[in-house]
């Protein structure tokens, strides 16, 4: 005679959490976040939907939980089984139910009152709802990720790039700052939102407004919005800024138009004199909005330049 031998491999043997879905709106005290009991009701009528021959349809049943019996369907519980009511208590907020009570586990899951199940009546409140323990561990792991490459994104900074980056995030005092209080300044801010605090180091203009700001505390440019002009510091304008519009932040627009890449670069040369070195440009006095004659060889690079300063 063959035999089988069951390894349980398929079968999921942890405990499975219910939690309440609303906390106490004045917890009486520390860690009283939940009411110290709910019951949950035994008896429910509930909506399902069954396939039949490639034909789904949707039908309500009354389900009721009584231990000892086979099933949870009132209809195909035995005709002596007696509703007797059995209270299911969730305290302190949270419920563990072993795998072994298969009865109650479908009951939950299969109730109204989870807000877990996808088909839930309408004016049914929700009391609970199904701890997914996988889904939990993956959130917190990702979590723990995104604070970690945050982490090391902020001591990844040199010193010029923490200044410019704390003064962007809205820190005026960066300037006269240690490098280590604005690289634990910068730690602080990225924990109260790290996504946002993430991809807002990763947005190409606030890279660019990190340069421009820093350009501007060096005195390199200036970004005057009294007069509504971007000059450089022997005063030659670069471009007037429409009215009512932040200088640096026009600059910071201005920067991603071919006509100001050299602006751009040549503020980047003089703040960071260890990168490869920006070609000086032959003609610093033009006008910003004048085009330019350019030598046929380089016709590929025929655009309007802004004035630039004397080097």
């Amino acid at each position: 005679m063959e035999t089988t031998t069951f390894t349980g491999k398929d079968i999921d043997r942890s405990p499975v959490t219910f939690a309440l879905v609303k906390k106490n709106a004045n917890p009486p005290g520390e860690g009283k976040d939940y009411p110290a009991s709910v019951i949950i009701p035994t008896v429910d009528e509930i909506y399902e939907e069954t396939d039949k021959n490639g034909k789904v349809e949707g039908k309500n049943r009354v389900i009721r939980y009584i231990p000892g019996e086979m099933s949870v369907y009132a209809d195909e519980q035995s005709k002596e089984a007696k509703y007797r009511p059995e209270p299911i208590t969730i305290t302190d907020g949270v419920m563990t139910v072993d795998y072994r009570e298969v009865l109650l586990l479908e009951f939950l899951r299969k109730s109204n009152y989870n807000q877990s199940n996808k088909h839930r009546k309408n004016g049914k409140f929700a009391i609970y709802k199904e701890f997914n323990r996988k889904a939990a561990a993956e959130t917190y792991l990702e979590e723990q990720k995104e604070d970690l490459d945050i982490k090391n994104l902020i001591y990844s900074l040199d010193p010029y790039e923490l200044e410019a980056y704390a003064l962007v995030l809205g820190d005026s005092n960066a300037s006269v700052k240690q490098t280590s209080e604005i690289r634990r300044d910068l730690m602080i801010l990225a924990n109260h939102d790290p996504k946002k605090f993430k991809d807002g180091m990763k947005n190409a203009s606030m890279k660019r407004k990190v340069h421009i700001i820093k350009a501007v505390n060096e005195g390199l440019v200036v970004c005057d919005n009294k007069k509504n002009e971007i000059r450089w510091p022997d005063g030659t304008i670069i471009k007037q800024v429409p009215i009512s519009k932040d200088a640096t932040e026009h600059l910071v627009e201005l920067s991603f138009e071919p006509a100001y890449k050299e602006v751009y670069n040549y503020l980047k040369e003089k703040m960071y004199p260890e990168a490869s070195p920006v070609k000086t440009p032959e003609e610093p006095n033009r006008s910003a909005d004048t085009p330019v004659e350019i030598p046929l060889e380089n016709f590929l690079d025929a655009t309007p330049k802004a004035p630039m300063p004397n080097r």
